[in-house]
């Protein structure tokens, strides 16, 4: 637990009656829900009650606190729960990132409920990001899912120059989901390069994230441009050996196993950036680790 927490809780103890230092937090015998606002100090008291519970795992605690500090926070179903005894059931996650962020979140409360209730617990099936977008009516809910984990990803390599995402940087489905309702032509990048993922790279979320990206850049060619490069790159029609789009078809074609997406994206991105300058290049490389380990390129 960080600094944070260990601020805001307070020594544990037995939970008897009402505590109004809790803010809502009643000791019942029956079950009883509501919803709340929990600030930073409630959690750090209802997690002084966190004695019976499987071993916190601190990038996921950061990457829900970094959902409350970015506003990405929506009340969920899954519930902070209490037994009659008082014992925190499920939740030290949410409860410890509310913490970690220092801001508060509205979260569903019950309490009353047998122990053994935590036996079944999160033992359901989650509902993923394609879900989502499948109930908001979207036909292609599986590749744009593929796609916006594999956008999210991409673009932290060109950020940071290096294509390693830790656990606590992983996206929330509503980071994605705001990438989905704010940014136009997701679509129609898997469109564009549904075919080259076919018949040549088989990532077809990686696929359509480079079409994204190369088609996104700020000059009036970049689009066509993006479009071009994904059909000659599964066509392989009127390549030249030294056409960059035919280096980089052959080597994806001819590797086994297929090279990581981290990997195809850089050498995409090469032969991209080399294609669009009308340079010759027979061979590409990308030095991913190692002393001579190279920055991830950026597309132009």
């Amino acid at each position: 637990m960080n600094t944070a927490t260990a601020r805001h809780r307070p020594a544990a103890g037995p939970i008897a009656g009402p505590r109004p230092e809790l803010g809502i937090i009643d000791i019942r015998q029956t079950p009883h829900v509501e919803i709340a606002e929990i600030n930073p100090e409630m959690a750090a008291s209802m997690l002084a009650h966190n004695t019976h519970n499987r071993s916190l795992r601190l990038p996921r605690v950061t990457q829900l606190a970094n959902a409350i500090r970015n506003g990405d926070w929506r009340l969920a179903p899954d519930c902070i729960m209490f037994d009659t005894e008082g014992v925190l059931r499920n939740g030290q996650h949410r409860l410890a990132a509310i913490v970690d962020a220092d801001q508060p979140a509205v979260l569903i409360i019950l309490t009353g409920v047998s122990a053994d209730s935590q036996e079944v617990t999160d033992i359901g099936l989650a509902r993923r990001l394609s879900d989502v977008l499948q109930l908001r009516g979207e036909a292609q809910s599986n590749s744009l899912s593929a796609m916006l984990v594999a956008l999210h990803r991409l673009r932290h390599a060109i950020r940071t120059g290096s294509p390693n995402v830790s656990p606590n940087q992983y996206p929330t489905p509503q980071a994605l989901l705001a990438i989905y309702e704010t940014e136009p032509g997701l679509k129609a990048s898997i469109t564009a390069s549904r075919l080259a993922s076919m018949k040549v790279t088989k990532r077809h979320g990686a696929t359509a994230a480079l079409h994204f990206v190369f088609a996104g850049l700020p000059d009036e060619t970049a689009s066509a441009d993006a479009d071009a490069f994904m059909y000659a790159l599964a066509t392989g029609l009127e390549l030249t050996e030294d056409d960059p789009i035919y280096a980089l078809r052959r080597y994806i074609i001819g590797s086994q196993p297929r090279p990581d997406a981290a990997r195809m994206n850089a050498l995409t991105i090469k032969a991209w950036n080399a294609w669009r300058q009308g340079q010759p290049l027979r061979v590409l490389s990308y030095k991913q680790g190692g002393s001579l380990r190279e920055a991830f390129p950026v597309p132009r």
